[in-house]
């Protein structure tokens, strides 16, 4: 039996939520120029949606017309706006929650006697929420409330009095109080009022009394009622002991997350009290009041040993206490006891710690597929969607499309909707199938009508871009909206450029910022970026400086070079802060290092003036050169200088291309025709011929195809060392397939040792400048910890912009990093 006393404080924190905004009396009037300053000075951007209770009861949404007249009444000294403002500060609704500013407005409203206010605050200064704790100024505002028929408050009243908190403890004008709060339908009053007569505390001890009033709360789902009614049938007071009644009492509590009443229905199974013997059952409920904190039931997991006819399921459960307790080691223990005798949920958990690096010290992909294998054998659709993951990835197998398709259809059909909208991809892109974009479409929508966020956002890709369904901006824009409603970063960050485009919907720069914030929040670097340059520019917001640097800062952090630029143009131009060319040159060489063209200029430009540096014109110069070479656009056009206009060439072309093609832009486009056999024949000697005279001229392309020539071994005899050379050469210059394949050279170790460092460095220099494939690589390899320390959150980022360019496995490996299991916290 708990000890009844002691627990008449745990008050539920229903008893500390006061009813919502209340209507004040008045008409609203237009939204002033006053109300606008109150929403800038406390720096309300973007207000959600405000409800309150009207005066016919209905629970309405209030407008910024509403907040701006309650705000201009409280100022006046009118006591019902001064509660509402109390009430929007202490729930932090439309507003930052701030209990400080909450009670000076609760007190005003009180100090006019106000009930619902006095009754706020003796709920702040008993939890010392914005006031410091004062128990004695707790009962005082309780009782002013309570004199004037405040029900919530005479309940706290009457709950200090019984508790002696603030005053001298008094259970006998306690119980009346409480009797008349149980009347009026107060739950946790009944079942206080049962306890004191249980306990005689107040009043004479009564077990009748206490079951009846008991059993008032018990009925209308009161928990802890629920659980004293099974303790009164368990101990037979007052009432005939019966067991049965006691379990039914128990289970009704249990079923709600009781822990106390889960322990008991866990030894009442354990033990075959009043039900039938069930150690698996027992089990279940241990497992269940573990998690929820109940020492007892921990102490008796710990020394549970399956004994007692254990089985698979009861392994399983005993592992899920573990894992949620995060003692991943001994989670797996239990896991594998269940997995070997079959156990497919057991087999898929055990798949799932290996792929994603739960209690191991680094992922092991190769173990994660067959869990799953077995897990897909066992008939677990989860397996069966994991594996195709795998497969779609190539993460511990072979990389193939068309086994990941088969996985996904048979995971689908039994109900997995990621396993859908992998099926739209695949169909998307014609990898493993057919390509079909209506079939994709369909597949997005069939997941997406299950809530799906996943699908949702791919099904409004599909309407914005009208692939596979008829363009449609609007359409586009519910879908965006519902996934972003269920967190999708990239969502709310498409949903943000649609409201700031007024494409599928009316242009809202105010909507637009929300969302970016929203996005910003979750870790999304450009939404970070966009939103901070919205703050400095003071487009469609009020212009705020110090929040437009915080945002930029928070994507340069996260490597996004063009938000690192601007915060050196920042600096650089003293826009919201002191001019620091230092810092300006920090950010610009930042940008710069990682192939930011505007970046590499604007630092030539630093040198070239000495502003922040020392005036150095060759270092200038050499800036000034990478963003040439980053920015060139290769305006001449190959074609027309070697053909003319006639683009025609009858006989031999070889000694008219020696004539014609003088520069190295002309001599690679004649590699690459001897090289593809485009117009001429394909003579590989040839090809090599001409790249040689181009990239001995410095043209990275050129350079890079020499060196592609060379690895192959094509037109010549393969050569590792000379094809390395020359995509050194060319990588130097910031060619981005020359980097890219050196990151996959180093990588895969084909022809050379393998080193994941040199690789890494490669892959990042390729994915500063844009290239999708270089992201995914460098977010896989993040992920993995290969050549770099693990960092799940810059593998999330690298993915999400590998993703946002539509690389295919970026969309499914950034799908599969929200999936990883996390422990349920009680």
């Amino acid at each position: 039996m708990l000890d009844k006393e002691n627990q008449s404080s745990q008050v539920p924190a229903a008893f500390f939520e006061k009813g919502l905004l209340k209507t004040s009396a008045r008409k609203a009037s237009s939204l002033s120029r006053r109300g606008m300053n109150f929403i800038a000075e406390k720096n309300i951007s973007g207000l959600g949606e405000v409800r309150y209770r009207a005066e016919d009861g209905e629970t309405v949404p209030v407008s910024y017309r509403k907040i701006s007249l309650w705000y201009r009444e409280a100022k006046e000294g009118e006591a019902l706006s001064q509660y509402n403002l109390g009430v929007m500060y202490f729930k932090g609704v439309g507003v930052e929650r701030d209990f400080a500013t909450a009670a000076s407005w609760f007190r005003k409203a009180a100090d006019q006697g106000l009930a619902n206010a006095q009754g706020f605050l003796g709920i702040m200064f008993e939890k010392g929420m914005g006031v410091a704790e004062n128990f004695e100024e707790s009962v005082n505002w309780y009782k002013k409330a309570s004199e004037q028929g405040d029900k919530v408050a005479q309940f706290n009243f009457a709950r200090m009095l019984y508790e002696g908190k603030g005053t001298q403890r008094a259970p006998e004008q306690a119980l009346e109080l409480f009797r008349e709060s149980a009347k009026s339908g107060n739950l946790a009053a009944q079942n206080l009022l049962g306890m004191m007569y249980e306990n005689g505390d107040g009043v004479e001890r009564n077990f009748k009394d206490a079951i009846k009033w008991y059993r008032k709360a018990a009925k209308e789902g009161y928990v802890e009622a629920q659980f004293n009614m099974g303790d009164m049938f368990e101990q037979g007071k007052g009432i005939k002991r019966n067991l049965k009644k006691a379990a039914e009492w128990y289970g009704l509590a249990a079923e709600k997350g009781y822990e106390d009443a889960q322990y008991k229905m866990g030894v009442i199974r354990y033990a075959g009290h009043g039900v039938r013997k069930d150690p698996r059952e027992a089990l279940r409920w241990f497992c269940k009041a573990a998690e929820n904190g109940h020492d007892r039931a921990q102490e008796f997991l710990g020394n549970f040993d399956g004994s007692e006819k254990s089985g698979p399921e009861d392994f399983f459960q005993k592992a899920n206490y573990f894992f949620n307790s995060e003692d991943y080691e001994e989670a797996a223990q239990w896991y594998r006891l269940a997995a070997e005798k079959g156990h497919a949920l057991s087999q898929t958990r055990l798949g799932l710690m290996s792929d994603f690096c739960i209690g191991i010290e680094e992922p092991d992909p190769v173990e994660a597929a067959d869990w799953y294998r077995q897990a897909t054998e066992s008939g677990s659709s989860d397996g069966q969607y994991f594996l195709g993951l795998l497969l779609f990835l190539g993460d511990g197998v072979e990389q193939d499309f068309q086994a990941a398709y088969d996985q996904f259809y048979q995971a689908a059909e039994k109900g997995v909707s990621d396993a859908r909208v992998f099926l739209g991809l695949l169909l998307e892109r014609g990898k493993g199938v057919g390509r079909n974009l209506s079939q994709a479409a369909e597949n997005f929508k069939m997941a997406a009508e299950q809530g799906n966020e996943f699908a949702q956002y791919h099904l409004a890709r599909a309407f914005y871009h009208g692939k596979g369904t008829k363009r449609d901006f609007e359409a586009a824009f519910r879908w965006y909206r519902k996934s972003a409603e269920s967190g999708n970063d990239v969502a709310q960050y498409n949903l943000g450029r649609m409201y700031f485009s007024g494409r599928g919907v009316e242009r809202n720069y105010l909507k637009a910022s929300e969302w970016f914030k929203k996005a910003a929040e979750n870790g999304h670097d450009y939404a970070q970026y966009t939103l901070g340059k919205m703050y400095c520019s003071g487009e469609g917001m009020e212009q705020n400086y110090r929040e437009g640097i915080y945002w930029i800062g928070k994507a340069a952090e996260l490597d996004n070079s063009q938000a690192m630029n601007h915060l050196g143009v920042i600096y650089e131009k003293g826009q919201g802060t002191p001019i620091d060319y230092a810092m300006a040159v920090e950010w610009y060489t930042k940008a710069a290092e990682k192939g930011y063209p505007a970046a590499q200029n604007n630092l030539g430009m630093m040198y070239f003036v000495g502003k922040g540096v020392e005036k150095d014109y060759e270092e200038a110069a050499k800036w000034y050169r990478q963003a040439d070479r980053s920015q060139k656009g290769e305006e001449d056009n190959p074609v027309e200088q070697l053909f003319g206009k006639n683009r025609k060439i009858s006989g031999d072309p070889s000694e008219w291309f020696r004539k014609a093609a003088k520069t190295p832009l002309a001599q690679n486009f004649v590699g690459k025709l001897y090289e593809s056999g485009s117009r001429v024949p394909q003579n590989y000697l040839e090809s090599v011929y001409w790249y040689r005279k181009a990239a001995q001229r410095g043209h990275d392309e050129a350079q890079f195809n020499l060196g592609c020539m060379y690895f192959h071994g094509k037109g010549t005899s393969k050569d590792v060392d000379q094809a390395l050379e020359w995509f050194y050469k060319s990588a130097d210059q910031g060619n981005v397939k020359s980097q890219k394949m050196l990151g996959e050279i180093f990588e895969t170790g084909e022809s050379i040792p393998q080193d994941f460092s040199k690789s890494f460095d490669w892959y990042q220099k390729a994915a500063v400048r844009g290239d999708k494939h270089a992201q995914f690589q460098l977010g896989h390899m993040y992920f993995y910890g290969k050549g770099v320390d693990r960092n799940p959150s810059l593998a999330s980022m690298w993915l999400r912009r590998s993703s946002e360019q539509s690389e295919l496995l970026a969309i499914g490996a950034l799908r599969k990093m929200s999936q990883a299991p996390k422990p349920k916290r009680k």
